[in-house]
């Protein structure tokens, strides 16, 4: 018959393993009601800004949005997970941060209907692709997506991106100019020298997991009080989520500050200056980096520019068909025998 002193202790290590039980029940609870509920159904404790939005009506589709075909191309920065649609000239497609390649989903059918093949590519460091072992320079983001053209096949091709995809983008663009046939750049940063240095020494965000789930919360409520027109996109909102959670840790290669960013570390300025294929500047209103469109004209006046006016949501999920159409219509246009595939 155990003793008395070993039936205490059973029954003690019993209660403990009860408390981790319903402590892990309650945070699973915590998160599906704040991951899931939250952007349907806000309390009504909330500000007015916090609890607008449209409610989305059908389920939510998760990586069954992407169509096409994924793969993983091995580059010298690790292998890059793209996802490729249709066929014809080759569009690259460079998504912003934290998003990954599903920014991208309901534009590359489009594309392809326009009758080109639309390769979305996740960032190093975002999505699926794998995480460099060191902070990389715009040359070898630029030297990775070269690979990637390699590794398909294609001599040259018509590359597009977004904010941070769009500092890849031009990267590539002015470090191979003979495999970049059009240029689209979207919010395009282009900072001031206080505002380089500002983003350069900003912290990077806290990562940190909470048991009770917090960290959903303030997160979704901390992005929609910094971008106002993505009230209008819950599923816009809960993406880039996703997209947050699957980067993991920005804090990258034990740096304190925004060098990690290649937005933050590329000299944007000298890269505007050095490329040579035909370019589009596209700038949204309401988006935070209208100033920097406006400087990357001012430096290329011979670049082609349209100012589009602020739009609920984001640009390029909430409104595909726009982002195509204005897309699509420079390529054919600014390069008439299209990119070569």
């Amino acid at each position: 018959m155990p003793s008395i002193g070993r039936m205490l202790e059973y029954v003690s290590a019993t209660a403990a393993w009860l408390r981790r039980i319903s402590a892990a029940v309650m945070s699973t609870a915590v998160l599906l009601a704040v991951g899931v509920l939250l952007p349907f159904h806000a309390p009504a404790a909330q500000t007015p800004a916090q609890t607008q939005g449209v409610v989305t009506q059908a389920g939510f589709e998760g990586l069954h949005i992407m169509r096409g075909t994924p793969e993983y191309v091995k580059t010298p920065l690790g292998r890059l997970h793209v996802w490729s649609l249709g066929t014809g000239p080759a569009v690259i497609l460079l998504h912003q941060g934290p998003l990954f390649s599903v920014e991208f989903a309901r534009i590359q059918p489009l594309l392809a209907a326009q009758g080109f093949r639309a390769i979305a590519v996740d960032i190093p460091g975002f999505g699926f692709s794998e995480r460099p072992d060191h902070a990389l320079t715009g040359e070898e983001y630029a030297d990775g997506l070269k690979a990637m053209l390699d590794h398909f096949g294609i001599k040259q091709a018509a590359v597009a991106g977004t904010h941070t995809g769009a500092t890849v983008a031009l990267a590539f663009a002015a470090h191979h100019p003979e495999r970049t046939s059009c240029l689209v750049l979207q919010s395009v940063p282009v900072y001031s020298p206080e505002e380089f240095e500002e983003r350069v020494n900003a912290p990077a965000p806290d990562t940190r997991i909470y048991g009770d789930g917090r960290q959903i919360a303030a997160w979704w409520q901390r992005t929609v009080g910094k971008y106002d027109h993505l009230q209008g996109s819950p599923e816009t909102m809960q993406w880039l989520m996703i997209g947050t959670l699957l980067s993991g840790d920005f804090n990258w290669y034990g740096e304190t500050t925004g060098r990690t960013f290649v937005s933050r570390a590329y000299d944007s300025v000298q890269g505007i200056k050095q490329v040579k294929a035909r370019t589009l500047l596209m700038s949204v209103g309401g988006d935070h980096l209208e100033d920097s469109v406006r400087r990357a004209r001012q430096l290329r006046p011979d670049f082609e520019r349209i100012d589009i006016p602020e739009q609920a949501g984001l640009l390029t999920f909430d409104h595909p068909q726009l982002w195509a159409d204005t897309v699509g219509g420079f390529i054919r246009r600014a390069c008439p025998r299209g990119p070569k595939g």
